[in-house]
């Protein structure tokens, strides 16, 4: 009886570090998307802009545009425990062998790092703002094109966790609905490739559907998966809170 309490006590410790691993969630959009906007990189500029254009941008605020590159980039790094819990509410439904779960974290790390370096970008060419037009051009239009254009990694993990969804039958963990969800944002997402063929119109990266569109449909399933995971996780502890302090009773149903 007292390993069951043990077992259950350890768990009820994992499930309130996994509580405050998500909320780093709106910690790590309020970063980034504070960053982009301090640098005043939103919206973006127009790929057509010439190189004069993008080089009065790095010459106007330089100082706004590292910090807030520092903010974004932070941001990045601390997204990677919301990646985490992700995996591990995954592992509840695959079980031990956990393939899926493997190929979302894996994918969404280097998602992150694919975040992290087009900032990088933008602060190489703050740090000196006097290089030649071209060369700080080539920086801006590298950070936006990785940023959007290598949406693959992104669309793969995405993918996997639709479908750790549908194998939850019996929606212990994510809802069936929340499975088809993921498989139109994959598939949606799927647009974002073509930047790298428009300087103008609605596929740019600053047009309405690469940017705009793409950007909204994101944040919207990123804020579901908060809210999916949320409630399964409170569910747990709830369910680990009712146990008895003699450790007599253990529920089947908290995290394995």
């Amino acid at each position: 009886m007292s390993l069951d309490k043990n077992v259950v006590e350890f768990q009820y410790r994992s499930a309130r570090v996994e509580l405050a691993c998500l909320w780093s969630f709106p910690v790590a959009m309020a970063l980034v998307f504070g960053g982009v906007w301090l640098a005043g990189m939103f919206p973006p500029l127009s790929p057509s802009s010439s190189s004069m254009e993008v080089q009065e941008f790095f010459r106007d605020s330089p100082n706004k545009i590292r910090a807030g590159m520092i903010l974004s980039m932070l941001g990045c790094a601390v997204a990677g425990l919301f990646v985490a819990v992700i995996s591990t509410q995954m592992k509840r439904v695959e079980g031990a062998f956990s393939p899926l779960a493997y190929t979302q974290l894996l994918a969404g790390l280097i998602s992150n790092m694919l975040g992290v370096l087009p900032f990088a970008f933008i602060q190489i060419g703050a740090f000196r703002a006097d290089r030649m037009p071209e060369i700080l051009q080539l920086l801006y239009d590298s950070s936006w094109l990785m940023n959007l254009g290598i949406i693959f990694p992104t669309v793969l993990e995405i993918s996997v966790i639709g479908a750790c969804a549908f194998m939850d039958r019996s929606e212990r963990i994510f809802p069936r609905w929340y499975a088809w969800i993921c498989t139109w944002v994959a598939f949606v997402m799927c647009a974002d490739v073509l930047v790298f063929f428009f300087k103008a119109g609605p596929f740019a990266f600053n047009g309405i559907i690469s940017f705009w569109l793409e950007l909204s449909v994101f944040a919207i399933w990123l804020l579901i998966t908060f809210l999916i995971l949320r409630k399964s996780i409170n569910k747990s502890i709830a369910e680990m809170s009712t146990i008895d302090s003699s450790g007599a009773h253990f529920s089947s149903s908290v995290i394995s």
